[in-house]
């Protein structure tokens, strides 16, 4: 089985790359972390019932969960009592209209804690914020960066000086192959006419076709020298 060995610049290029998919992962992580503390502390403060099951969805689901509850934050089912500004009568949560003056002036109970739970609420918000835009702005340096490094890359290993280096090169590379099958001698030092006729063609006015190689052992070239 062929084994394919990375060079250093190759292993520099996915370890790279590994890392900043591992900053991405856990950079999302906690944004998702974030968004669903946000929500938890806002349902805190105005004593929304099933506070835990939409922070679980707002870390799933954080665009489409969020959209919603903001949608929807002031109508869920609350856990605290609600009293009317008219009369001032006390009423069970979610309580549309005054049970005693028929006023629909109501207000939930003020909650123990509420300016923590939103201060909380916006500082998750600020930081989930700013993770994102800062993972958003690295993954465009990242991005032109990795394209820089392929490029440089495809280059230098299209730097050869002749067609020469590149096919002596080519038969190096694969010398076990010859070695395999008896052949000792690498094929290149048999063909040097045909790379130097191949290297100058083109140069002089009156241009001869290049000689083929006498052995061609992998097939470059068919019978009428294509």
């Amino acid at each position: 089985m062929y084994k394919y060995n990375l060079s250093g610049a190759d292993a520099a290029l996915v370890g790279k790359i590994l890392l900043f998919s591992l900053v991405c992962i856990v950079a999302s992580l906690a944004v998702r972390l974030l968004f669903a503390l946000a929500v938890n502390h806002d349902a805190k403060a105005i004593g929304v019932k099933n506070k835990t099951l939409w922070s679980v969805l707002e870390f799933f689901f954080p665009l489409i969960i969020g959209v919603i509850y903001l949608c929807v934050r002031n109508s869920l089912e609350k856990t605290v009592p609600r009293y009317c500004t008219s009369c001032g009568a006390a009423m069970p949560p979610n309580t549309k209209a005054c049970y005693n003056c028929g006023s629909t002036m109501l207000l939930d109970v003020n909650i123990t804690g509420a300016e923590q739970e939103k201060k909380s609420r916006k500082n998750c918000i600020i930081a989930g914020v700013v993770i994102y835009v800062v993972l958003f702005i690295g993954s465009q340096i990242f991005g032109i960066s990795l394209v820089t490094d392929i490029i440089r890359q495809y280059d230098k290993s299209r730097d050869f000086g002749s067609y020469e280096d590149y096919f002596e090169d080519y038969f190096e590379d694969f010398g076990k192959y010859f070695e395999q099958y008896g052949q000792e001698e690498n094929p290149a030092d048999d063909n040097s006419e045909f790379f130097d006729d191949f290297n100058d063609f083109g140069e002089g006015e009156e241009d001869e076709e290049p000689t083929l190689p006498d052995n061609d052992p992998f097939g470059f070239f068919d019978n009428n020298g294509n």
